[in-house]
């Protein structure tokens, strides 16, 4: 019996799901970013994001800025990429940060899966 190799991946990524593992090789997180603050106080944030996806509908759809406590403070909605893409960097400007916050948490959303909890902390210049 013949088996497709999409099928086999479409198994592999249910599978890891059910099982709580994630596919590595359909994944979205940021892995890099810089936060500058900017004359007015606000902050912007340089922000490099791994979207590893076999399948043109599973893409990384979302960055999120979020203050220590959970508040979100910005979100960046994003475009679909193309089948297999490794990394972008985004520039996200004019996120307002509450005062005597140190860091911020920065986390990517796939379109299939949603948050995932790997959180990006980011350090913020005082």
């Amino acid at each position: 019996m013949a088996t497709s190799p999409g099928l086999i991946a479409r198994c592999s990524r249910f599978l890891g799901t059910v099982l709580g593992r994630r596919a590595e090789s359909d994944d979205s997180r940021v892995l890099r970013g810089t936060a500058v603050r900017q004359s007015d106080g606000r902050f912007r944030f340089d922000l490099t994001v791994r979207a590893l996806h076999e399948d043109p509908s599973h893409y990384c759809d979302a960055v999120e800025v979020l203050a220590p406590d959970g508040q979100r403070l910005r979100t960046l909605a994003l475009r679909p990429g193309s089948a297999g893409s490794e990394s972008s960097t985004y520039e996200l400007e004019d996120v307002s940060v509450p005062p005597l916050t140190a860091f911020v948490l920065v986390r990517a959303r796939h379109s299939w899966r949603g948050y995932d909890n790997r959180n990006l902390r980011i350090e913020l210049p005082q």
